[in-house]
């Protein structure tokens, strides 16, 4: 299940779920192997893009090859939920994290446009930190550059402009 609305992510949460921040090979295999032991613990799953299953070590060479980011993509966040049965929290940052209470504050990704400034409060029973590692880029990228595949389309410009195509 996907949620586009924050306020119903805090309706939905449960403190005896799963909240897993990060949807990269790490976060998606975490709910692999807990769908593997309990097909009915509730587990949300927030990331700040769409939540794409896709490896992304395979970045790299998809950039090399000339591959399309939609090449990269094995199923979509929202039909990877609905078939994971999690509900998938995307376009949605954490911006505090409250161990004491079990809480995570969180805020629509989308926030730069009014209409879709978000804010809610979800509670955890076991919470999952998978939010990946810094990638290096090459120095003619600018700096702060991310290479998300949603970016991905940005990055083979920016490569292309700075004669490393």
């Amino acid at each position: 299940m996907s949620v586009d609305n924050l306020s119903v992510a805090s309706a939905t949460s449960s403190k005896n779920g799963v909240v897993i921040i990060g949807a990269g090979l790490a976060g998606w295999h975490v709910i692999d192997a807990i769908r593997a032991k309990d097909a009915d613990i509730p587990i949300t799953l927030i990331t700040s893009d769409s939540g794409d299953r896709y490896h992304k070590p395979m970045l790299t060479m998809a950039i090399s090859q000339n591959k399309r980011a939609s090449d990269l993509v094995r199923a979509t966040g929202s039909d990877a939920a609905k078939a994971a049965g999690v509900t998938l929290l995307a376009n949605t940052q954490v911006t505090d994290i409250d161990t004491a209470t079990q809480q995570l504050q969180l805020i629509s990704a989308n926030r730069p446009n009014p209409a879709h400034t978000d804010y809610a409060t979800i509670s955890y029973g076991k919470l999952v930190l998978a939010m990946g590692a810094h990638p290096i880029f090459p120095k003619k990228l600018a700096r702060g550059f991310g290479l998300a595949c949603q970016s991905y389309q940005a990055v083979r410009s920016a490569t292309r402009k700075a004669g490393n195509w």
